[in-house]
């Protein structure tokens, strides 16, 4: 997908966060406005990206002209993600649940891709990552690292109120790991 041209000075309007999507307030200057579709199933009337709430980016679509853009690659681009990425030694992204949805287009996932595209290491760091997902990720893209924080059989709620805990408690195992390794 190719991002669309933004003005030196966009007007990209003020964003508000409603459920999983971004929706934008109203504009001055529509022909700035950009779609962020956080949900890409579905068929959205056979336009890329629409998704399950797709009317939505439909009807701006239809009304101003706007540009439908993956998420992931409007922040790269908004961030120069991809040479900081080129430049770290270690990419480090976490997810509440990591499974096959995950796969799909979410964040995490793409900074998997783009860091093992740019030959940078990579760890991946969720509350639960579902095997067949972390498998996926370590066929694809061979020396990355997926790890579940929260120990199995651990209630939902618990495993919430415990997470901080168990973060620093993974963070520690995976860089002890790591240092053992390197040297």
């Amino acid at each position: 997908t190719k991002l669309p041209q933004i003005t030196p000075t966009p007007r990209l309007c003020d964003f508000s966060f409603h459920g999983r999507g971004v929706i934008p307030s109203p504009c001055t200057s529509p022909k700035h406005l950009i779609i962020v579709p956080s949900f890409w199933s579905g068929d959205g009337g056979g336009q890329p990206f629409v998704g399950a709430a797709g009317g939505i980016g439909i009807g701006l679509n239809v009304a101003f002209g706007s540009n439908y853009v993956a998420g992931f690659e409007l922040v790269t681009a908004w961030l120069d993600l991809s040479s900081k990425i080129k430049e770290a030694d270690l990419v480090l992204t976490g997810e509440g649940k990591f499974d096959n949805s995950s796969l799909a287009g979410k964040g995490p996932y793409a900074l998997l891709a783009a860091a093992y595209s740019s030959d940078t290491s990579a760890i991946l760091l969720a509350g639960l990552a579902e095997e067949e997902a972390a498998q996926t990720v370590r066929d694809r893209f061979p020396g990355t690292a997926v790890y579940s924080i929260t120990p199995e059989g651990t209630p939902l709620a618990q495993a919430l109120k415990l997470a901080p805990d168990f973060l620093k408690q993974k963070v520690s195992e995976v860089l002890q790991t790591l240092y053992t390794h390197d040297g």
